[in-house]
């Protein structure tokens, strides 16, 4: 699909401009309509999304860096979205996912340090969510390298998810890992539970995780 528009089999070079354009600004985030597309101002990425709960899609073009990522899904379980972006990450910086060893970390003593604090924050901005304290959690708390990887979009989307996903559910389980923490809460279904990975560096978070057990 992307070599046809890429080359111009499908469409004229100047039909695609128009298409991959931002026009229309989308909401409050850094995302544009083009021509059935959503994209960024500075066209670095070209995307396009959905889902009903149980089947999702997701397709995204890069074409500055050409990377190209399509996926779909038919199990509500699967975080194709956050998924995509760790795929993204690991395309671009050629790293790939850190294998941890965790260790449990007493609840009743949670938070103990500085980046217990801000994993806290994290998660009560996630049970009491706005767009307010998220933009600003962003600014303060997230470095700038995982906002230029992911785009703050991407981060928002990514925010409202896990917002959606943990509701007012409490924290059931902290675990460490020399510069990371997971976090495992209960799912709206009673079955699952989501964990949440936090990596930092130099007192912010980098890099965002997360699956559904």
């Amino acid at each position: 699909m992307v070599p046809a528009l890429r080359n111009s089999i499908v469409l004229k070079p100047e039909t695609l401009k128009l298409q991959i354009t931002p026009h229309v600004k989308e909401g409050e985030m850094d995302s544009y309509y083009g021509y059935g597309y959503a994209v960024s101002q500075d066209g670095e990425v070209v995307e396009h999304n959905g889902g009903n709960r149980v089947f999702k899609a997701d397709f995204r073009w890069y074409p500055k860096s050409d990377l190209f990522l399509i996926s779909v899904s038919n199990d509500a379980n699967v975080r194709l979205f956050m998924m995509n972006d760790q795929i993204i990450d690991i395309l671009r910086t050629g790293r790939l996912p850190d294998i941890m060893s965790w260790e449990n970390f007493p609840l009743d003593k949670f938070p103990a340090n500085f980046m217990q604090e801000t994993a806290k924050k994290f998660i009560d901005l996630l049970q009491h969510y706005s767009d307010e304290s998220r933009d600003k959690f962003m600014k303060e708390y997230l470095t700038p390298d995982i906002q230029e990887r992911n785009t703050p979009e991407h981060l928002r989307e990514v925010f409202e998810m896990l917002s959606r996903d943990i509701g007012q559910l409490p924290l059931e389980k902290v675990e460490t890992a020399d510069q990371a923490l997971q976090l495992t809460i209960p799912g709206q279904d009673a079955r699952a539970r989501l964990k949440i990975k936090l990596i930092f560096e130099e007192n912010k978070i980098d890099r965002i995780g997360a699956e559904m057990d």
